[in-house]
C-alpha cells in the first residue's frame, strides 16, 4: 500500500516510520523524530512525530497510559497558530481558486447573453434557446462548479496535513491532482449527503454534517481507505468526542465567519484556516500525532 503521508509531488516528505508507512508510527525509537508530551492527545513539537513505545495505544502517551481528553479550544487556538506561521501560500491559492470558480460560472454565462443580445438585434426569437441551450447550459454550470468545490476542498485539506505534519506548505500544495480524486469524492459524497438532508428539511442536513465532517480529512490522510470506512470511522470517532466535536464546530465556524470580513485577506484565510483545523481536530479524535505550534 503506498504511503498516504508522501508528498503528491513526488518527494518523500516527513513519515511517520519506516517502510511499513504511517501505520507504524507507534514504533519509533527512543531518539527519533521527537517525544510525546505528557499532556497531548497526540499533538507533538513542531516537526516531530511520535515516540511511542511497543504496547502504547496509538497517540497515547509512552507507557500506554489513557490519553488525556480533546480540548476542542486548545485546538482551535493550535489551528491560528499554525495558520499563521505561513499564510500566504494558502491565500494565494484561494485566490486563484476563487478566480477560476468565478470564471467557470461567468464565460458561460457571457456567452449565453451574447447570443441572446444578438438574437434580439437580429429581431429573432430567443425563447427557443431556454430549454434548447439556457436549461443545460445552467446544469453544466452547476456540475462543474460543483466538481471544482470538490477538488478545491481536497486540495484545501492537502495543504492543511502537511502543515499539521510540521512541514513547510507551498502554493502547489494547494494545487495537486495526483492522488486527490479520493478525497474530492468522499467530500462530495459528504456533499450530497449535507444538501439532501438539508432539503429535506434544514435539521437534518446539520445532523448529517456534524456526524460525518471528518470523512474527507481521513480519506485526505490516507487515500487507500475505502469510501464507507471513511464515513465508518467518522461516525465512530465523532460519537466517541461529541462534545468536543460540537463545540469545536461552533467556535471554529464562528471565528472564521468574522475572519471572513476582514478586508481584502479575511475570505482568502477562512477557507484555509477552517480546513486546517478540520485535519487537527481529526488527528486529535483519531490519537495521530501533529505539529505542536508555539
Amino acid at each position: 500500500m503506498s504511503n498516504p503521508y508522501q508528498s503528491f509531488s513526488g518527494d518523500s516528505g516527513n513519515q511517520f516510520g519506516g517502510a511499513g508507512g504511517y501505520g507504524d508510527y507507534d514504533y519509533h525509537q527512543s531518539g527519533s523524530y521527537g517525544y510525546q508530551q505528557p499532556n497531548g492527545y497526540g499533538y507533538q513539537q513542531p516537526g516531530s512525530f511520535g515516540y511511542h513505545q511497543p504496547g502504547a495505544a496509538p497517540g497515547n502517551p509512552p507507557g500506554g497510559a489513557p490519553a488525556q481528553p480533546i480540548d476542542a479550544m486548545d485546538i482551535v487556538g493550535q489551528t491560528f497558530k499554525g495558520y499563521l506561521k505561513q499564510p500566504v501560500p494558502g491565500m494565494l491559492a484561494m485566490l486563484v481558486h476563487l478566480i477560476i470558480s468565478f470564471a467557470l460560472l461567468l464565460v458561460p454565462g457571457t456567452v449565453l447573453g451574447g447570443i441572446s443580445a444578438a438574437m434580439e438585434e437580429s429581431g429573432r426569437d430567443i425563447e427557443p434557446l431556454v430549454p434548447t441551450v439556457g436549461i443545460p447550459l445552467m446544469v453544466v454550470m452547476a456540475l462543474a462548479a460543483y466538481a471544482y468545490l470538490c477538488w478545491m476542498m481536497a486540495n484545501l485539506f492537502n495543504g492543511s496535513r502537511k502543515i499539521a505534519d510540521g512541514e513547510k506548505v507551498t502554493f502547489r500544495d494547494y494545487f495537486r491532482f495526483a492522488q486527490l480524486s479520493g478525497c474530492a469524492g468522499v467530500y462530495a459524497c459528504f456533499f450530497i449527503l449535507v444538501t439532501l438532508g438539508s432539503i429535506a428539511g434544514g435539521f437534518p442536513g446539520l445532523i448529517l454534517y456534524a456526524l460525518l465532517w471528518p470523512a474527507p480529512v481521513i480519506k485526505a490522510d490516507d487515500p487507500d481507505k475505502p469510501l464507507m470506512d471513511c464515513f465508518r470511522e467518522a461516525l465512530d470517532l465523532i460519537m466517541e468526542n461529541l462534545g468536543q466535536s460540537l463545540l469545536f464546530i461552533l467556535v471554529c465556524s464562528l471565528i472564521t465567519s468574522f475572519v471572513v470580513f476582514i478586508p481584502i485577506v479575511g475570505f482568502l484565510a477562512a477557507y484555509p484556516i477552517w480546513a486546517l483545523g478540520m485535519v487537527l481536530f481529526t488527528r486529535a479524535m483519531q490519537r495521530r500525532p501533529a505539529a505542536r505550534f508555539e
